[in-house]
């Protein structure tokens, strides 16, 4: 498995894949969301996305690990939309190299535990997003609550 991380508009993340794979020739990206405890880098999750023929991105949230900002309800929503940006442009900047990294659109979101919170909250927001697997969600449901769970609409 091979590893880089970019770093841009200060949202920092990982990128994952096959060894054997050739730039740019890869199954579609695969939007990572992990759960709190972290589990941020190479686990089970992202080996499979990459058995798979897919790219693994594993962004950092903003307010966490190498991401600038404030962690909140609004900042995880914004980082999944500015990942989406970043990686739907056709390409992602190796940090490491300074150089692009050629990698094919989001279509797939796959989450767990509070990543499964994070996902719901912004699917809305994720145009290229065609497949959302939740795994081990942590949901509350509120009627009241807007900055904890999944809100009643009516």
């Amino acid at each position: 498995m091979k590893k880089f991380r970019f770093n841009e508009n200060g949202l920092a993340g990982d990128i994952f894949y096959s060894e054997t794979s050739v730039e740019g020739k890869f199954n579609p990206s695969v939007l990572f969301l992990y759960g709190f405890p972290a589990f941020v880098g190479s686990n089970d999750i992202t080996s499979a996305i990459i058995e798979s023929g897919s790219v693994a991105v594993q962004p950092h949230y903003y307010g966490t690990y190498d991401s600038k900002g404030t962690f909140s309800p609004k900042s995880v929503i914004d980082t999944c939309q500015t990942v989406e940006e970043l990686v739907n442009r056709g390409y992602i900047i190796n940090s490491k190299n300074n150089q692009p990294f050629k990698l094919p659109k989001i279509s797939v979101c796959v989450a767990h535990s509070f990543g499964c919170l994070i996902a719901l909250r912004s699917i809305s927001s994720l145009t290229s997003i065609k497949v959302l697997v939740l795994m081990a969600p942590a949901v509350h449901y509120s009627r009241s609550s807007p900055d904890f769970g999944l809100i009643e609409d009516g």
